[in-house]
Order: structure tokens, then C-alpha cells, then sequence
């Protein structure tokens, strides 16, 4: 797991440079997003996995109450689904300088999360669709996101169960297993005094039944809690930590003029296309957070996350560079 956090993030660190870091990099995406949408809807009408020609070890499609459930390389319908829901909001900004390549990759993420046929990946698309209509009113975005905090708190005190037994309300598709996730964190809560220092290796009591492939566990659909169960919850602090200080503020990313030491500088500003893109970067990070409370990221998902924290610095600087 190290190895994979660790390579993901020092790769996209090390290889992502301005100028136009952002832009290429979203253009490059839809070009791969395109042909993997059209793999996964013909999975879609056929229930056969086409990645089984290059050694995908799912060779038919995962099928819930008569709908097919197209996965392609990954290991679950609801990781497949994810790559399209948390790459929608990294693709708008080339709506004002690529929009023909916007508009197709954002339809093949679309395309994508539909024909994974899982709740998971709609929710965290509506997560990101909610942050981003809210730009124009990006100047009160701290007072919101307050109200919202406090909504949720008092939520959680005047309902009769706790405020993330809404999980089990989000069945888009039908057959959606929310309550387990609602429950599992439940579990962990009640079996806190197992894993909060260092982890354990035994999670099956948690939950009614556990996983036949790992019968020492229960299916730990929350990524939280699987590195909890990994580490204890050291890891979580600093995931949350990680999530909210990902994106510094536009004070601290522009780069400062080295020309005429003597004349003082002016207050940072930030232009129009590199606030949206901030916009843009802060709903994509909100999108992977919520998805973490309904899937945990076990295979090359974790690249899409990792991955992205390494290229910030660069998409904005780049960004910065392109609009001055």
C-alpha cells in the first residue's frame, strides 16, 4: 500500500510540469477516457469483460437484479464507475479553450458511471455537480460549507439514527447496499478499542457475515476504516488532514515577482481561469472523499487519487503561468 501511495504521488510530482500542465493533462485523460467508455458499454450489452483478452481475471460481468454491471480492469462495478465521477470535474476547465474535447470526455464519464450500474459513483457525481453549480457563488463558499457542517451535526443529534444512515437512502440503481456501509461504520465505532492504535487483523465479528475470498474479514467497503483496520487511526488523521489542506490558497501559490526588489508588491491576485480550476480541483478531491465512505481504494483507483495530490501544485502553477 505505501509502495502504490508512495509511486502514484512521486510520479505525477515529478512528471507533471507547467506550462499548460493542466490542460494537457485533462486532454490527454479524455483521450483514454474515451476508448475505456465504449469498452465498458459494449461489457454492458454483452456481460463478457473485453479486458479478459490482456488478462483481466473477471472474465463475465457482475450482474445485479438482471443489470449488468460493467467493470473492465477493475476490481469491483463501483471502482469503474468512480474513475468517471471523480475525473468529471478535472475536465471543465478546457471548456473555455477545448470545449468539442470538454464535452466528449465528460460524456464518456458520464457513459462510465452508468454503465457500472452502482449507486456509489452517481452520489459521488452529484457531490461534484453540487460543488461546482455553486461557483458563481464561490465568494460565500466558507459560510456554506458551515451551514452545511452544522445541518449535518444537528442532523446527527435530533435523528434517531446517526447522520451517515443517509448512505442507506442513496439506491439510484436499485439492490443498493447502503445500509451495509451505514452499519460497518456502526461496527468499527463499537469495536473502536481493536484497531485504534495500530490495526488488527480480524474484522469478521464486525459485521453478519464476512468476505469468502479473506474469511478473517468483513467486506470493509470504506476506505477510512480500511486503513484504520491497516494501521490504526493515525492513517485517517492524515488522510483528513490531506483533504483539507490540498489545495493551499491563491496567496500562497503565486509565484512572487523577482524584478525591481525596491518597488513593493502589489496584493496577490488570481485570475478568472485559475480560481475555476481551484473550483474545479476542490470538487474533484470533495468527490473522492465522499466516494471513500463507499468503497475502499484496493487497486489502480488509488492512482486517480495519489496521483492527483502530486500534479496540484503543478496544475496550478501552470495555470498561473498561462493567464498572466
Amino acid at each position: 500500500m505505501v509502495f502504490d501511495i508512495a509511486g502514484a504521488y512521486t510520479y505525477m510530482r515529478c512528471w507533471t510540469h507547467p506550462p499548460d500542465a493542466a490542460q494537457r493533462w485533462a486532454s490527454a485523460l479524455t483521450w483514454i477516457l474515451i476508448p475505456f467508455a465504449l469498452l465498458l458499454l459494449l461489457e454492458s450489452f454483452t456481460a463478457t469483460n473485453p479486458y479478459r483478452w490482456i488478462g483481466s481475471e473477471h472474465v463475465l460481468s457482475q450482474i445485479r437484479d438482471g443489470r449488468i454491471r460493467a467493470q473492465g480492469p477493475f476490481g469491483t462495478p463501483i471502482l469503474s464507475g468512480t474513475v468517471g465521477a471523480v475525473t468529471f470535474p478535472l475536465l471543465i476547465p478546457l471548456w473555455n479553450t477545448k470545449r468539442p474535447i470538454c464535452i466528449a470526455g465528460t460524456s464518456a464519464c458520464i457513459l462510465i458511471i452508468l454503465t457500472s450500474g452502482s449507486s456509489g459513483p452517481i452520489s459521488s457525481l452529484l457531490v461534484s455537480l453540487a460543488i461546482l453549480s455553486g461557483w458563481r457563488w464561490r465568494h460565500v463558499a466558507k459560510p456554506i460549507a458551515a451551514t452545511t457542517a452544522a445541518a449535518l451535526v444537528v442532523l446527527h443529534f435530533i435523528k434517531e439514527r446517526p447522520i451517515w444512515y443517509l448512505m442507506a437512502l442513496m439506491g439510484f440503481v436499485g439492490c443498493s447496499t447502503g445500509w451495509h456501509r451505514a452499519y460497518l461504520i456502526d461496527s468499527a465505532l463499537a469495536h473502536l478499542d481493536d484497531w485504534w492504535l495500530a490495526g488488527c487483523d480480524r474484522t469478521s465479528h464486525w459485521m453478519p457475515y464476512a468476505l469468502a475470498a479473506v474469511p478473517n474479514h468483513c467486506d470493509l467497503t470504506n476506505y477510512y476504516l480500511h486503513l484504520g483496520v491497516t494501521a490504526g487511526l493515525t492513517p485517517i488523521a492524515l488522510l483528513l488532514t490531506i483533504l483539507i489542506r490540498s489545495i493551499p490558497p491563491p496567496k500562497k501559490i503565486l509565484p512572487a515577482p523577482i524584478h525591481n526588489r525596491s518597488v513593493p508588491l502589489s496584493p496577490p491576485t488570481t485570475s478568472h481561469s485559475a480560481s475555476l480550476l481551484r473550483w474545479c480541483l476542490t470538487a474533484a478531491l470533495c468527490s473522492h472523499s465522499v466516494t471513500f465512505l463507499s468503497i475502499s481504494y484496493f487497486d489502480q483507483i488509488s492512482v486517480f487519487f495519489w496521483g492527483l495530490l502530486g500534479a496540484i501544485p503543478a496544475f496550478l502553477a501552470s495555470e498561473i503561468r498561462r493567464s498572466a
